[in-house]
């Protein structure tokens, strides 16, 4: 079994992002907190007479498995509210208890419950918030017995844990491995204490199901999941002293040993929408997570038992991830973001303009009208923006598909009522496109949209990039100039100049997020340095 690599000192911003957050690579790191006067202060008798009598909240369960599958349920612990002294004398073993007791609520628990211990640490890692150009979203504290077992999970952000006393071991899987770990969906379910102090299971009846992984990596039943043996896990244990960066999607289970003390927040809600091309696509919205979105990636066509094409849409199909999103603990109760690409971008204009939860709102290389398929709300349905799949034009020499020139003018009063009435929408704005784009009259489109938007005094944030092509990505992606259109099943060109195209990806990527940040967080993106 690998090892997790060690650095003897804190590397500087530039090599930390070259050689460890740009690869996703984890590594323990030593001598980066020895200043922190937590690590000779923290003892228990320091943190009883701190904190003292203080109310925090403490997961509680019978067997030290919180946030776990457990007789086919996905069971989350009873967060109990309970005296902070109260709860060492448990720790100390001062007072016997059948169950186990951890403080390890994930809501930047040591700023919001613990600030009193604030001043024995730093809130932040400044070679680590300069080379991600952000600040922490979270700063937890945990501490807990050593029958508290972290289950076989991922996070979609970056991690640094910083062990004060104890350890902690980590078993690793890289997202390579994903393939080879089994997810299933399980009913939502909460230990609840009876009138006799035993543990009982409660399902949450109204709450969605919960895809979560079955597997004890430690003990794996390769009978039931025989994929796991080609698994290729890491473990570490990281002491005192030390911090192990954990990059995001990494999956981890953790044991610490008994009193350990180491160290998310309400996070900006996004939904993420890509083209007709349909399929569950992932990455853009995983970055946006690592940036500190808690992000959505939303399918609606041509996966699992969604048509490849389908004969309507329907809104309630939106507002239903709308809703799934808010309930989320870590969702920041501020309204919800969504973006879209091509087909996604007019999907998100729809929900900006008819869906109350929507605040922010980003096109990219889309249209201020429904296009292909209808859109069915409560009471009405806007139909698809009349288009012609005979003006398609096939290169001779490529065999490549042009698109542009498929729709009716939109200009045309005919075409109307397939408008989406951005105009009456009280969300914010943001229309990128590029001028190269080769599948689709996006500027134009995007133009008129903002146009109307004008016209009725709304401001509006628009950005035209020349010489970029159909596909604007996050930055570093490689230009795609022409693909297989996986719903109608030709070769498509997409258009982009490659240096231009490049420029424009790492500018949108910039305006993408300092966009929600403003509007959903009421501040301005993080600088970065670098």
């Amino acid at each position: 079994m690998e090892s997790v690599p060690y650095l003897d000192r804190p590397p500087s911003p530039l090599e930390f992002y070259r050689e460890w957050v740009s690869p996703n690579k984890p590594c323990i790191i030593r001598n980066a907190i020895g200043h922190w006067p937590a690590l000779h202060k923290w003892t228990l008798a320091y943190l009883r007479e701190v904190v003292g009598r203080k109310v925090v909240s403490v997961a509680v369960t019978p067997n030290g498995y919180a946030d776990a599958v457990f007789h086919n349920r996905f069971v989350m612990p009873e967060e109990r509210q309970m005296p902070f002294m109260d709860f060492l004398d448990i720790v100390e073993k001062k007072v016997t208890s059948p169950n186990v007791f951890y403080v390890q609520k994930q809501c930047s628990n040591l700023t919001e419950e613990f600030p009193e211990l604030i001043c024995d640490v730093q809130p932040d890692i400044p070679w680590m918030s300069e080379a991600l150009g952000k600040k922490p979203d979270a700063v937890n504290f945990w501490l807990g017995e050593s029958a508290a077992v972290t289950s076989l999970h991922k996070d979609h952000y970056e991690n640094l844990y910083c062990v004060i006393s104890g350890e902690k071991r980590f078993l690793l899987h890289p997202p390579s491995d994903r393939p080879f770990i089994p997810y299933e969906l399980y009913q939502a379910a909460t230990y609840k204490v009876s009138e006799d102090g035993s543990f009982e299971i409660v399902d949450e009846k109204t709450a969605d199901k919960v895809p979560w992984i079955p597997l004890d990596p430690l003990n794996p039943n390769l009978e039931q999941y025989p994929e796991y043996a080609q698994a290729k896990p890491l473990q570490c244990t990281v002491k005192a002293g030390e911090m192990l960066y954990l990059p995001s999607l990494w999956f981890h289970h953790v044991q610490q040993s008994h009193g350990c003390i180491a160290g998310p927040g309400p996070f900006p809600g996004l939904i993420d929408l890509y083209g007709s091309g349909g399929g569950l696509v992932e990455y853009r919205a995983s970055l946006l997570a690592s940036r500190g979105f808690v992000t959505l990636a939303l399918a609606y066509m041509a996966f699992e038992d969604l048509p490849a094409m389908p004969e309507v849409l329907e809104l309630d199909y939106f507002q239903e991830a709308i809703d799934f999103l808010q309930k989320q603990q870590q969702v920041k109760d501020a309204g919800i973001g969504v973006l879209g690409l091509s087909k996604g971008a007019d999907l998100a204009l729809s929900m900006a303009t008819f869906l109350p939860g929507i605040k922010a709102a980003v096109s990219i290389s889309g249209s201020g009208f429904n296009s292909f398929i209808p859109l069915r709300g409560d009471g009405f349905t806007i139909p698809a923006h009349p288009y012609d799949l005979g003006r398609m034009k096939t290169s001779e020499e490529s065999g490549l598909v042009d698109f542009s020139d498929i729709l009716d003018d939109h200009r045309d009063p005919a075409t109307w009522d397939s408008r989406i009435p951005v105009e009456k929408s009280l969300a914010k704005f943001l229309f990128l496109s590029g001028l190269d784009d080769k599948n689709w009259k996006s500027d134009l489109y995007c133009r008129d949209a903002v146009q109307r938007l004008h016209q009725c005094g709304q401001k509006v944030e628009f950005c035209s990039y020349s010489g970029a092509g159909h596909l604007l990505e996050p930055p570093y992606l490689p230009l795609c100039q022409s693909s297989i259109h996986k719903v109608l099943g030709v070769f498509v060109q997409w258009g982009g100049q490659w240096r231009e195209h490049a420029r424009a990806q790492e500018d949108a990527w910039q305006r993408i997020q300092a966009f929600f940040w403003k509007h959903l967080m009421n501040s301005d993106i993080p600088k970065s340095n670098l």
